[in-house]
């Protein structure tokens, strides 16, 4: 197989997948199989945001989305909170927030100073990232994918 990348940023997860040798036909299976594993942690973050009541003018919801790139035999996707995603949320005040602002404090928690009091984390994006397994999760399915095609490319 390649080498695998992983990483999980405060608001995003993303990885690298690098293919060695010409492999057209994993390319071409893989790639609708990565985006659906990718849509699928995108629609699941959105779930859990709605489970865990953190939806308030559902622009956080709004503003997670994926990406998916190749480049020759590398493969690169990510899921996300979207940093170009901002809204009108107070018609009087016409105040804007911007949810890549705020996510992590979400996703994480945080201690609302001065007076010290926890606000208890309400994590959204980690656990749908971990249901597809994360980066991991995909590089193993890729290269199930890959023993698969090789076996039948030596048995013809």
């Amino acid at each position: 197989m390649g080498s695998v990348v992983p990483s999980l940023k405060i608001t995003q997860a993303s990885f690298n997948i690098d293919f060695a040798g010409s492999l057209r036909e994993l390319e071409k299976r893989a790639t609708p199989l990565v985006k659906a594993m990718l849509s699928r942690a995108a629609a699941d973050a959105r779930s859990n945001l709605e489970r865990n009541k953190s939806v308030d003018s559902g622009l956080l919801k709004k503003s997670i989305k994926t990406k998916f790139k190749t480049r020759g035999r590398i493969f690169w996707g990510a899921v996300g909170v979207d940093s170009n995603v901002d809204g009108l949320v107070g018609k009087i005040t016409k105040q804007t927030r911007r949810p890549i602002k705020y996510a992590h404090l979400i996703e994480r928690g945080f201690t609302h100073y001065p007076d010290g009091s926890a606000i208890q984390a309400k994590p959204f994006l980690a656990p749908a990232v971990n249901k597809m397994g994360g980066a991991e999760g995909v590089a193993k399915k890729l290269k199930e994918m890959s023993v698969e095609i090789m076996a039948r490319t030596k048995t013809k």
